[in-house]
């Protein structure tokens, strides 16, 4: 696994992706990299207040407010109804010059399950595949107006928005 060759000068770097994606080795080296504070999401996110359904954006973006001027983060959460993300958004187009989204693809829905086999915390395969799906087709959408790179961990490479909606079409259709 490597970095691409791009310039991480962004302040706040939220790297998401789907569960086995590759997300907290790639926060890792980016913060490494970067120099910037690396705070993995399931250890500083209180779940409560994300799930079932998160109507408070005042706290959304006060949490990420208090993550400091620079840092890496392994997730950007979701929840089913999409609030999460609505809040991510209004944060983000407040501080979008600072904020960079690095998407962690694994555009092999085999690979993806392999490493899926070797994860210690397993859902049922027929849970993955629907999580799979749903990131790729309804939440990777969502992140299309942002600074964002789409990264590709099974090639080791970046990918164009034209890649995946490709995939995605395959994913849809196959």
């Amino acid at each position: 696994m490597q970095l691409p060759d791009i310039d991480f000068a962004f302040s706040k770097i939220f790297v998401t992706g789907i569960y086995g994606s590759g997300k907290s080795t790639y926060a890792s080296m980016i913060a490494k990299k970067t120099g910037n504070r690396l705070f993995d999401f399931d250890q500083i996110w209180d779940y409560s207040t994300l799930f079932p359904d998160t109507k408070n954006s005042k706290y959304v973006q006060q949490h990420f407010l208090s993550l400091g001027d620079r840092f890496v983060i392994d997730a950007i959460g979701f929840n089913s109804s999409h609030d999460y993300y609505r809040d991510f958004n209004s944060f983000y187009h407040e501080h979008s010059a600072d904020i960079l989204i690095f998407c962690t693809l694994c555009l092999s829905i085999s690979e993806w399950m392999v490493r899926l086999s070797k994860k210690k915390n397993r859902l049922s395969s027929e849970h993955n595949i629907k999580q799979y799906i749903e990131f790729h087709t309804e939440l990777l959408p969502l992140h299309a107006d942002k600074n964002i790179i789409y990264y590709d961990t099974i090639s080791d490479s970046c990918v164009t928005p034209q890649a995946i909606q490709n995939f995605i079409q395959k994913v849809n259709h196959g």
